[in-house]
């Protein structure tokens, strides 16, 4: 449920999702999709590496929360 929630709450738990997801590193998760994804006219690779990206900026901390 998303709610009133900050766009970094949101992040965070996309991040957390992930994690449990790939049973680990949700980078490396996400790094092995996009490979997969660019031989598959199906898959959205742009997504893929939106979503990294905004891993990227949670992790960076709240500076970086809007």
């Amino acid at each position: 449920m998303m709610g009133n929630k900050k766009p970094i709450e949101i992040k965070a738990e996309v991040v957390a999702l992930l994690a449990r997801l790939s049973g680990g590193s949700p980078k490396k998760w996400l790094d092995r999709q996009i490979e997969i994804a660019k031989n598959n006219p199906d898959h959205h690779v742009e997504t893929l590496r939106m979503i990294r990206a905004a891993m990227k900026d949670a992790a960076s901390g709240p500076e970086n929360a809007e």
